[in-house]
């Protein structure tokens, strides 16, 4: 054989038994090997067969103990795609927990309520859905009830719902207003749809009955609280409100059926007949209607003190007498200080103590109504030149107790006119002045104090038919 064969021969058979011996050892645990490494027969094999087993044993172990540190990166990266999905799920729950957490509107919460809005506490008044609501301002919870504001101003909260209430509102048994715009309690007189109320200055509750509000009487509904107006019969009684300010009358009234009544000092009506502030009144037991007056005027004869022509101003000193306002001065001391001037407007016109111009038919000796009135305002305030005034004024009046002053005839006579344009007005030759204290709706009739023919009765035609013919003059003390 060739050496080039021999060698390659000999090159083949090792292989195949450094072959063999590999697959054993894999398949050998290490101890049979280490045994079957020292029972081999040549040392020279021996060694590179254990050189080449723990070679290949070194690899194997190598590749068997790095395989985690290998597969390392890949359980790394996955372990960080955890921690990511991890967070992004932490993070989407976060944010999930805080939507959901993220209050809007009323929440109930320990048994309170509380108003958010992307969950911030709302506090104070706030308009919920075009209502409005109180939430404390401190705590946020909300109010109820009766509350006051920063400002002094009170409120009314339901007491279930929470909302503001508005308009009249029944709480706790009293009636309160709340303005039907701002909801602010109301108080004092207040016109609520067209009708007076009166709410507690203090408290706000409604008043109900007769009540002295800022030192006048009112009376407002037993049921509804409506102020009263006109006649109205309270417990029995009859009472008298002004129709405009509710207020309550006393005294003598003409109410505006055109009838007068009396109220005493605490309002009520009177019945029957009395004497009152020097005049006789009598009142029907029904109805309680004037039908009769008659004061204690005075009844001076301007012959028998020598004022012959002083008619007018005797008449007028006769009616201060019943209202008691003479000033204290003599019925002589009082002509001698009426103005003089020749035109009756302003002045007395002549001589009122002239004896010889009695029995003349015409001395122009006179004074009219709007100088009289002037002068008689000295002494009476409520004088007042209601010259042209109807007889229906005359018959009201005079129920009232106001004495009136007129401008007639003597006798009540037919009219002698001898001047018809006399600074104005009609000059009569038979002109005369009386006072008209009295009238009697029953007999229709007024009361005359005459300054020459003393007191009687007179029917209303017949002293008006006079007034008219003798330019209507009239002065209502």
């Amino acid at each position: 054989m060739k050496p080039s064969k021999f060698y390659l021969f000999s090159f083949l058979l090792i292989l195949i038994l450094l072959t063999s011996d590999v697959k054993g050892e894999a398949n050998t645990p290490p101890s049979s090997s280490n045994n079957r490494a020292s029972s081999s027969g040549s040392g020279s094999q021996s060694t590179a067969s254990s050189s080449t087993q723990t070679q290949a044993s070194t690899t194997i172990d190598t590749t068997s103990s790095t395989s985690p540190s290998v597969s390392e990166p890949s359980n790394t990266t996955n372990s960080k795609i955890l921690q990511e999905s991890d967070t992004a799920q932490t993070q989407t729950s976060s944010t999930t927990e805080q939507s959901t957490s993220e209050k809007n509107g009323i929440v109930n919460e320990n048994g309170e309520r509380y108003y958010y809005i992307n969950g911030v506490l709302q506090k104070g008044q706030q308009n919920i859905n075009g209502s409005w609501y109180l939430f404390n301002r401190t705590t946020g919870v909300m109010m109820y009830g009766q509350q006051k504001d920063s400002n002094g101003q009170w409120y009314l909260f339901d007491r279930s719902s929470g909302i503001m209430r508005k308009g009249q509102v029944n709480d706790a048994g009293n009636w309160y207003l709340f303005d039907r715009s701002s909801g602010i309690m109301r108080k004092g007189q207040v016109n609520d749809a067209g009708n007076w109320y009166l709410f507690d200055r203090s408290s706000g509750i409604m008043r109900k009955g007769q009540v002295n509000d800022a030192g006048n009487w009112y009376l407002f509904d037993r049921s509804s609280g409506v102020m009263r107006k006109g006649q109205v019969n309270d417990a029995g009684n009859w009472y008298l409100f002004n129709r405009s300010s509710g207020i309550m009358m006393y005294g003598l009234q003409t109410d505006i059926n055109g009838k007068t009544y009396y109220f005493n000092n605490a309002g009520k009506m009177v019945y029957g007949t009395g004497t009152l502030e020097k005049t006789n009144y009598k009142f029907n037991t029904t109805s309680g209607e004037c039908y009769y007056a008659l004061l204690s005027a005075g009844n001076i004869n301007q012959y028998t003190i020598g004022a012959y022509q002083a008619c007018e101003v005797v008449a007028l000193y006769n009616g201060l007498i019943a209202l008691g306002k003479t000033n204290s001065k003599s019925i002589q001391q009082t002509i001698n200080t009426l103005p003089r001037n020749i035109n009756p407007n302003l002045g007395y016109s002549g001589n009122p103590w002239d004896a010889s111009a009695v029995n003349f038919p015409y001395n122009g000796y006179v004074i009219w109504a709007t100088a009289l009135t002037s002068f008689a305002k000295s002494y009476a305030a409520t004088a007042q030149n209601i010259s042209g005034t109807s007889l229906v004024n005359m018959e009201k009046q005079a129920l009232k107790g106001r004495p009136i002053v007129i401008w007639g005839t003597l006798n009540m006579a037919k009219a002698h006119i001898v001047n018809s344009n006399y600074y104005g007005g009609h000059e009569l030759s038979n002109s005369h002045t009386y006072l008209i204290d009295g009238y009697n709706a029953q007999t229709n009739q007024f009361h005359i104090t005459d300054s020459i023919y003393g007191k009687y009765w007179k029917d209303t035609s017949t002293v008006v038919k006079a007034y008219y013919s003798n330019n209507s003059f009239a002065l209502l003390l």
